[in-house]
């Protein structure tokens, strides 16, 4: 049997992006090579196969496939051989896929075993574990595992020179970084992916994976639009090339969650014809920003603007949302927090607050808001300074939760980030934004509750003595 010629055929169906008839021909072939006897050719198009029913989130169809080929290949006694371990890693791929982890993970030590004893170090064949591996650590939650696998791939790809698995292999740092929230890390990993994919012509949903990371990363440093705009094309890429199977499905959910983030920033508020219903805190220091500050940074602080934070986030109604013309704090204005690392702070913290305090003081017919009123609500501070004058000590530790205010906690994760990198401070609300140890919010709950016993016992009976049958109606529910 000829089984190149149907791998020709099945690339074009995947040139084609028509997923159809790519699973037709595979198993067209394979009925081929059962008629045939062509153990060989059939154990080649099974792994195939099984790729793709990976792919197109398939997992109990590609359970049958996988032991179809472990039954093939204990037929064709391949045990302990170079494409026995090969198929293992396919069908380890497939577990991994289809969330059974720890099976994936046992039959990866088995592929291993079998690699170091049959191949070189610099194999592309161990460069490819390495990869596939990292996947399965991801799912794991084991990152920094991750990411020591994906180190070792990038060394033999990029000394073999191969520019697709340069890329698949950025691509996958960047989705690491991601889990981690090294927003900063992400971004320029998945910039190097698609960069090297747009240069060598590749689209495919490798190609989609690094520009998801990248419109992720873009989202959570501030740039909704420009990582909405990434994020569509992520999901073009794979819907075209893979159909609506479960990643597909995750980057709508992805882009659902940015356009509400898009509109939120654009409804600056503007009415049915056009006139302005209520300027907004945020929107307005994100303009301020964008407008007079990003520039300074860019031209003045070039060589630390990927160590710069900038934000409205802390205490405040606009902090909220909450404002209106109606109801704006007293020193309410167009202004933001600039947070840096303390070595950063060390080194340009006077210049940063120089060229925050030379920034004009007025803004599209608003004042500017003070730096200090009595709390630190704008300007330039260090990120553990900022987060210690909000929660009252900062690091914190999760007992801390137990005596830190609610209302603390809300002013450390509201508002908005404008730009983050590096993604510490995003990294930092995201984690208070997962709320409290199980252990702290039972006791709040008990607390809660004993405080709503002692006031409904306390003051039923003085409700009713004054004849206000409603409140002491509201005391017993």
């Amino acid at each position: 049997m000829d089984v190149n010629s149907v791998l020709k055929e099945l690339d074009g169906a995947f040139e084609r992006a028509d997923t159809i008839a790519a699973e037709q021909i595979l198993r067209d072939g394979i009925a081929a090579a059962v008629s045939e006897s062509d153990d060989g050719a059939l154990l080649q198009l099974l792994n195939e196969y099984l790729g793709f029913l990976r792919e197109t989130s398939r997992a109990e169809e590609s359970y049958a496939i996988a032991d179809r080929i472990r039954g093939l290949m204990d037929q064709m006694g391949l045990a302990g051989s170079i494409p026995y371990a090969t198929s293992l890693l396919n069908i380890a791929n497939a577990y991994r896929a289809g969330g059974r982890l720890d099976d994936s993970l046992s039959l990866y030590n088995e592929t291993e075993k079998i690699y170091r004893n049959a191949l070189p170090a610099d194999s592309m064949l161990v460069a490819s574990f390495y990869n596939n591996k990292a996947l399965l650590l991801q799912e794991m939650s084991d990152l920094s595992g991750a990411i020591d696998c994906l180190g070792q791939a990038l060394s033999i790809v990029e000394t073999k020179n191969e520019p697709f698995e340069i890329a698949v292999t950025h691509a996958n740092l960047a989705n690491s970084y991601l889990g981690l929230s090294d927003y900063g890390h992400a971004m320029a990993e998945a910039e190097i992916a698609t960069d090297l994919f747009n240069k060598n012509g590749i689209l495919d949903a490798h190609t989609a994976s690094a520009l998801y990371s990248l419109g992720i990363s873009l989202v959570k440093t501030g740039e909704a639009s420009k990582g909405l705009a990434k994020l569509r094309e992520a999901a073009d890429l794979m819907e075209r090339f893979l159909g609506k199977n479960e990643f597909w499905y995750r980057i709508q959910d992805a882009i659902k969650e940015t356009e509400a983030v898009v509109k939120a920033h654009d409804a600056d508020s503007v009415d049915s014809v056009g006139q302005s219903i209520c300027v907004r805190g945020l929107n307005l220091a994100r303009s301020f920003y964008e407008e007079c500050f990003k520039p300074i940074i860019d031209r003045d602080f070039a060589d630390f603007k990927d160590r710069i934070a900038v934000g409205l986030f802390g205490r405040g109604s606009d902090c909220y949302g909450y404002d209106d013309e109606d109801s704006r704090d007293h020193d309410w204005g167009p202004g933001f927090v600039v947070l840096t690392d303390p070595v950063t702070f060390e080194k340009i913290g006077s210049e940063l607050t120089n060229a925050y305090d030379s920034l004009p003081k007025e803004y599209k017919g608003f004042k500017i808001a003070p730096t200090v009123s009595g709390h630190k609500r704008r300007g330039v501070f260090t990120i553990e300074e900022y987060f210690r004058e909000l929660l009252g000590k900062y690091p914190i530790t999760p007992d801390d939760f137990a005596i830190i205010p609610d209302y603390a906690l809300s002013t450390a994760v509201n508002g908005k980030l404008f730009t983050d990198p590096e993604g510490t401070v995003t990294a930092i609300r995201d984690q208070l934004k997962k709320g409290y140890p199980e252990h702290i919010l039972f006791l709040k709950v008990a607390e809660a509750a004993s405080k709503a016993s002692q006031c409904a016992q306390y003051n039923y009976s003085r409700m009713l003595k004054r004849g206000d049958k409603v409140t002491s109606v509201i005391m017993l529910a």
